[in-house]
């Protein structure tokens, strides 16, 4: 999320827009349909559907508005991680239309889906980044 308007205090303001979407905080996508991660001003939505991710996005959307954060629809990107959706160059949320990826980097971790399964290759990036350091590529 980006902002628009800086006399706040990020962390608080997150906290706000969270609490104020409705969005159920308690619990893991093991008990609930949505789950919320958020680290700075990075958020990350984990449904059970597309329909959950949507609903969420939207109240969560809807929250930011009221003070002055917006959503960076460049940098916000669509993973789904079973078959039963056939794969799209986009997806539409309300008015926002984002890319459809098979893979990402969230928090320094590259996640990246294979056979419809989730696997992390963080290994292997963080390999690949020490070989480019140590070779002065980087």
């Amino acid at each position: 999320m980006a902002s628009k308007n800086f006399s706040f205090e990020p962390k608080k303001a997150l906290e706000w827009v969270v609490r104020r979407s409705g969005i159920q905080t308690n619990g893991t996508i093991l008990n609930t349909t949505i789950q919320l991660l958020a680290y700075a001003d990075d958020v990350d939505l984990i449904g059970r559907s597309r329909g959950a991710v949507e609903n969420a996005f939207i109240d969560l959307e809807r929250a930011t508005t009221n003070i002055g954060l917006e959503v960076n629809q460049a940098k916000t990107k669509y993973m789904h991680t079973s078959g039963a959706e056939q794969k799209q160059d986009t997806v539409q949320f309300g008015t926002y239309t984002f890319e459809w990826v098979v893979d990402f980097v969230y928090l320094g971790t590259q996640i990246v889906i294979s056979e419809y399964k989730v696997i992390e290759k963080e290994r292997k990036r963080r390999y690949f980044v020490n070989t480019l350091r140590q070779t002065g590529r980087q």
